[in-house]
């Protein structure tokens, strides 16, 4: 799809927190390269892939590149906004080619489009380094949709701080994932050469809907968690409620339950300390999460077709930010597993 456009397409492996097996996954697809927040993840991933290029998406602060000097090789390409950065970069590594961030809508980092022009004016100056590309991102923190005539601004821009500094731009980058869709209908403008995609390749979906994407596979990761507790409670109790422990009031309404009824409740062995719960799924028919605390998740089994007892098993898709949290946790004792399909 994004070849014959022209467009590179470099999967972001932030997701998978350096967990071997899904980079590696990736990896044997052999892309032209790839992109990452962590330093030293980058520096573990891909090393046994000859010419394959490595990008550092995350603003650095120049405590942690002093701190990964000896790792700082195995980066190709470094994100900037600031001048800051490029003056720390030319100290700390000369000869290091930037791409600069440029925010054209999602209102987190990145240079003001109008701004951009004076940037790589300033940004020129430094002989040390190598301007090598622009980058833009949406649908990450303001939610806006990277629409066609937004991408177009994006370029315009781009080409005109380009004209005014008589330089070209070897990485022009429309985006993550959300710029999926503009691609396949092929509205994406041709001056846009890559594409940075990381939910799209872990996940299967389109960050703008949530749906799945045909041409591409989902439940790629679950995690299956241990029941330790499974008996017939009350629904809800007489009393005064107030907020829990995490400042949340826990809506038993939603299930329909009365004074009096009992419920089938399963204690899992799954809480908010190994995991973000709030991004899971149950993918058995008749499981509901309730809620969660720091050590446990809690679910209505009442209309599971199975006869679930202590000991067994439930298992949970899981979305971006689930999925960021359990990789955080592979390798690591926390009662839970990370299932690879």
């Amino acid at each position: 799809m994004c070849s014959p456009q022209n467009i590179s397409a470099y999967p972001v492996l932030k997701a998978a927190c350096g967990f071997a097996p899904a980079v590696e996954a990736v990896l044997k697809a052999r892309p032209e390269g790839i992109f990452d927040s962590s330093i030293t993840y980058l520096a573990e991933s891909g090393r046994d892939y000859a010419g394959l290029k490595r990008g550092l998406l995350k603003l650095s602060a120049r405590r942690e590149l002093a701190g990964a000097r000896s790792r700082l090789d195995a980066v190709d390409y470094f994100f900037v906004s600031d001048i800051s950065h490029i003056m720390e970069l030319s100290e700390i590594k000369p000869g290091a080619m930037v791409i600069v961030a440029v925010d054209s809508g999602d209102l987190r980092e990145g240079v003001p489009l109008d701004e951009l022009n004076r940037f790589l004016a300033a940004a020129l100056k430094f002989k040390k380094i190598r301007i090598f590309g622009a980058a833009t991102n949406h649908a990450c923190f303001s939610g806006i949709v990277p629409s066609a005539p937004i991408i177009d601004s994006f370029v315009e821009k781009i080409e005109e701080a380009e004209r005014k500094n008589r330089f070209s731009f070897e990485m022009v980058s429309g985006g993550n994932s959300s710029l999926i869709s503009l691609i396949e209908e092929k509205k994406a403008n041709p001056r846009v050469n890559n594409i940075r995609a990381g939910e799209a390749v872990f996940l299967g979906s389109d960050v703008l809907s949530r749906k799945p994407i045909a041409w591409l596979e989902q439940n790629t990761f679950t995690v299956e968690a241990e029941i330790v507790e499974c008996r017939e409670k009350e629904s809800i109790l007489e009393g005064v409620r107030t907020q829990n422990a995490f400042n949340e009031v826990i809506d038993f309404d939603k299930r329909k339950t009365r004074q009096g009824a009992k419920t089938k409740r399963a204690i899992v062995s799954l809480g908010k300390k190994h995991f973000y719960v709030n991004g899971i799924k149950p993918l058995e028919r008749g499981v509901f999460v309730l809620g969660a605390s720091s050590d446990y998740l809690i679910a209505d089994v009442s209309e599971c077709a199975r006869d679930i007892r202590c000991g067994d098993t439930l298992e949970f898709a899981l979305d971006y930010a689930a999925l960021m949290s359990a990789m955080r946790g592979a390798g690591k004792f926390i009662s839970c597993m990370v299932i690879n399909r």
